[in-house]
This record gives C-alpha cells, sequence and structure tokens, in this order.
C-alpha cells in the first residue's frame, strides 16, 4: 500500500475555455491560472482548523465536489492511512509529494483534491481574516499562558486580540504555545510589539521616529522574543532615517569596540600621512615644478617623486573611497550593522524592555523554524551577516551645507573646541588671516584649497601651511581619542554624510 507521502492525486484532467479556444490541461503541463479559491491544496489543510474540518466532513459523509456532490469513503483501509498520515504531519513539507498522480486520496475518497471544494467545505479564507504578525502575538501569547495553567489566560489585551482567531487556529496556537516552552522555556508571556517606547536620543538625531519595540514578547522580564513569521516578516524597519540611524549605531559600536579601533585608526593614520607629511617636507612646491615640466626632459627618479607625491595627495574621492571600502568589506562592521537592526541596543538604550535578546521564526501551521539568541555582536552578529548583505556610500556635502550627521557634533561635551572644528573652517581661516582666501579661492573645495596653498612660494603662504598643518594634527590626535564618537567626528570633520544604505535580505533571519 502507497502512503500519503507517496502521492495524493490520481490524475488531473481538466478544459478551460478562453474566447473561442479550448484548452485541455492534464498531469506533468505547467498552467499558471489565477483563480479565486476553488479547490483545496495541500497547505489548505495547515490552515486554522482545516486538517480537523476535512476529515470530519469526510468521515460523516458532508464533503463535497467542486460541483456540490456528497463524496463518501470508497475504501476505509486507504482512509485510515491517509487520516494518520495527515494528523503525523506538522505541516506541508512532510508531506512533499501532493499533487502527483496515484494519491491515497483518489483511492480513500474516489476523487482527486483538485476536484474538492474549498468554500463550500468551510475551508475558505473568505469565512474570516488570517491573524497578522501582531495577531499571532497574542494568540501565541495566550497559548503558552494558558498551556502553563496561567487563570488569568482569558483576560487582558493580548485575549482581547486573540479571542476573534481562536476558533479558527486554537490547533496552530497550541502546537506553537508547546515549542515555545519547549524551545524557549518560557512561562509567561506577555505582548509588547503592539506598543511603542522611548527611543533614544542618537535616534532622534538621526530624524528616526519609529518607537516600535524589537521585542514583541516579554517572558516576565526574563527573556525578550522578536517574532517573526517564516519568510515574511524583516528585523529592519523601512525608512531611510531609520536605516541611517542604525548605520550609525553600528558606526558607534564598531569604532567602541578593540578591533574597530585599530581598523578606523589605520584609516585615519593614512589620512593624516597623506594629508600632512608632504606637506612638512616642504616638496609639494618643488615636485609640481617638475610636474609641469615635459616628461621627456625628467629622469626617472623624479618621475617616482612626481608619482609619490600625486599618490599622497589626498582628495574627496579618496576620501569617500576609502570610508567605503572600510564600512563595506568589514567583516566586523557587518557584525555590529546587524547586531542592532537584531536587538534595537542602541535605539532603546533607555527601554530595556523594548532590546531582544532572541529572535524566534515560526509557520502558521504550528512550530517555530529558527531560533537565535542575540548574545553578542561576534556570535549573533556573524550569524546573521552571513544571510544578509548591505552597501553604503558616502559623500561630501561640498562645504555648502551641514552634513546629515553633523548635528550631532554640538550635542558632544568636550574640554576644547576641536568638536567645532572642521577640515574647510580650518583651512578658510588660517588663510583668512593672512589674506590668501581670496572669492575665487572660496569657491574651491577644501583640498583644491590646500593643494593651490601648497603651490605658493611665498613666506606668508609656508605660514598659513605650517599653521594648517598644526591644527590639522590637534585635530587627528583628538578625533582618535573619541571612541565610540570617533565615527560622527570624522563624518562631521570631513563634511561627510551617508548617501545610500542598500539592504539585501536573506537567510533564516532577513534584514
Amino acid at each position: 500500500m502507497k502512503s500519503f507521502n507517496q502521492v495524493v492525486n490520481d490524475e488531473i484532467d481538466l478544459t478551460i475555455k478562453v474566447g473561442n479556444r479550448v484548452h485541455n490541461i492534464t498531469e506533468n503541463v505547467n498552467v499558471a491560472l489565477n483563480l479565486d479559491e476553488g479547490s483545496i491544496g495541500l497547505d489548505d489543510l495547515f490552515k486554522r482548523k482545516n486538517r480537523t474540518t476535512f476529515i470530519n466532513r469526510a468521515e460523516s459523509g458532508e464533503l463535497v465536489t467542486m460541483t456540490g456532490e456528497k463524496i463518501s469513503i470508497k475504501d476505509k483501509s486507504f482512509w485510515t492511512q491517509l487520516k494518520s498520515d495527515l494528523l503525523a504531519a506538522n505541516d506541508e513539507a512532510d508531506i512533499p509529494h501532493f499533487g502527483k498522480s496515484g494519491g491515497l486520496i483518489k483511492k480513500a475518497l474516489g476523487v482527486t483534491a483538485g476536484n474538492i471544494d474549498k468554500i463550500a467545505n468551510g475551508m475558505s479564507t473568505h469565512t474570516g481574516k488570517n491573524p497578522s504578525g501582531e495577531d499571532w502575538e497574542s494568540v501565541i501569547a495566550c497559548a503558552v499562558n494558558r498551556i502553563k495553567g496561567h487563570k488569568d489566560w482569558m483576560t487582558g489585551p493580548e485575549w482581547n486580540r486573540a479571542q476573534k482567531f481562536w476558533p479558527d487556529w486554537e490547533d496552530q496556537a497550541m502546537l506553537l504555545g508547546a515549542d515555545f516552552i519547549k524551545t524557549l522555556k518560557v512561562n509567561k508571556l506577555t505582548q509588547l510589539g503592539a506598543s511603542t517606547l522611548p527611543i533614544s536620543q542618537a535616534w532622534m538625531d538621526a530624524g528616526a521616529t519609529n518607537k516600535t519595540p524589537k521585542t514583541d514578547l516579554i517572558d516576565n522580564g526574563n527573556t525578550n522574543i522578536s517574532l517573526k513569521k517564516a519568510g515574511g516578516s524583516q528585523l529592519l524597519s523601512a525608512g531611510k532615517n531609520e536605516t541611517i540611524a542604525t548605520v550609525q549605531a553600528a558606526m558607534s559600536s564598531f569604532t567602541d569596540s578593540p578591533s574597530g579601533q585599530k581598523v578606523v585608526n589605520s584609516l585615519l593614520t593614512d589620512i593624516e600621512s597623506k594629508m600632512i607629511t608632504l606637506q612638512e617636507k616642504g616638496t609639494i612646491d618643488s615636485l609640481n615644478k617638475l610636474a609641469d615640466q615635459d616628461p621627456k626632459t625628467l629622469s626617472k627618479k623624479d618621475l617616482d617623486r612626481i608619482a609619490e607625491m600625486e599618490q599622497g595627495q589626498i582628495n574627496a574621492k579618496y576620501l569617500t573611497d576609502k570610508l567605503q571600502d572600510m564600512f563595506n568589506n568589514s567583516s566586523d562592521m557587518k557584525k555590529f550593522f546587524c547586531w542592532e537592526a537584531a536587538t534595537g541596543s542602541v535605539k532603546f538604550k533607555d527601554s530595556p524592555d523594548a532590546i531582544a535578546d532572541v529572535i524566534a521564526t515560526f509557520k502558521e501551521s504550528g512550530s517555530l523554524k529558527s531560533t537565535l539568541t542575540l548574545d553578542s555582536p561576534n556570535n549573533a552578529g556573524s550569524k546573521l551577516a552571513a544571510g544578509n548583505s548591505f552597501y553604503v556610500s558616502f559623500k561630501t556635502g561640498g562645504g555648502k551645507s551641514k552634513p546629515y550627521l553633523a548635528l550631532r557634533s554640538k550635542k558632544i561635551s568636550l574640554k576644547n573646541s576641536y568638536a567645532d572644528d572642521t577640515f574647510r573652517s580650518i583651512i578658510m581661516e588660517e588663510m583668512s588671516k593672512e589674506g590668501f582666501l581670496t572669492e575665487e579661492m572660496s569657491q574651491l573645495d577644501e583640498f583644491a584649497m590646500l593643494k593651490r596653498l601648497g603651490n605658493k612660494v611665498k613666506a606668508q603662504a609656508k605660514k598659513v601651511l605650517d599653521a594648517i598643518v598644526g591644527r590639522l594634527k590637534s585635530a587627528f590626535t583628538w578625533i582618535k581619542k573619541q571612541g565610540a564618537k570617533m565615527w560622527s567626528a570624522i563624518l562631521n570633520f570631513f563634511d561627510l554624510k551617508i548617501q545610500r544604505v542598500s539592504i539585501k535580505s536573506g537567510g533564516n533571519f532577513p534584514l
């Protein structure tokens, strides 16, 4: 005897008339149909109470075909096996061969699944709305609290929301409740995801306003669960400002870590060297004069010196390219980004209940699919980053307007004024003191101004250049001491802002 897992439908023979043309569709022919409800599918049997409804109607002789004819059990032996297989399955994945020819439905009932009407047999979605993500939170909370014997499981906001779904989804709810208790060791759940909680100043400074907690279900203050439908919900709320705020939080956490400080300090040292070293050697003017000559008249040594100068001089593109390379190619940075997207540890630092410490994805059929303990950026963050990817690009503000992220700089408490200094302000202030800040010069970007100044041979120009170099060195020294605020300081100093954040979601826990 074949099992239900082997096959269900004996054959499909369907004729459709479209306009003046008649189409005959048999098995092994792939046809895309756009039908409203129609016959039952395997997934339908694992929604609401459809599995129980199907079995009860078949055994009572109330199951009907697409044309309204009653269906009776033709072979009790095949029906017993079909019923057993259905009840043993957790979801459609346990019955992978549904829909192929020679199955138990035809043998047991005398008709194929394609001839059993969904609406007429009470298995249609027309009779009631499916639970949303927030509805499932309340349904699962009530199921857990009922299983654990809490007498108030049918009271409060959770039950007020869950009760309209309970008649259709009780079976799946109780299966999920048992799985939550077994896997996550919960005792009593309260729904938090439908509420709002205060967000941090960093989030407000970024212009982000979403106050929905990362925690959806909380277990007596012990476990904060972020609940997602398998293959559906994402970890990161949509919106440009929300995404930018998450990037900023990842920057801060990354630069506050030992590995992050090493990476960022190396980048700063490279930039500082290219901006300052050649200026201090006093070689810019002489090398520029060589560069103006015919290359054919220059020795290999001179050409090498010119190449060194050109490689050493920094410009806006070099700066943004270096930042983008570091951010997008650093595995540690990605860990921190995914960690913040999942936990909300920076976003809700003043609202600890809103910070998730477990992610759980579930199937509506009544089981947990995946769980992840959010223990650290290095561990959980790595697992999240393995399934998700993103790209961040930066651009310079051009000195014409304050960058998006620079709004934070005024809020940094300092013993000196370095937080208010920018690369552009230092150059313009020192050039203005000696009368070099002409209207033409002020229209250039700061990199071009510095290069133009380096080309001058006057003693005054050397004086201005020395003053700029001195202030730049002091600014870099200060930036390197900012720890978690180092990224904000860098972006503010160079008048940079995030231009775009692109996310490609995937894995068990998509962003």
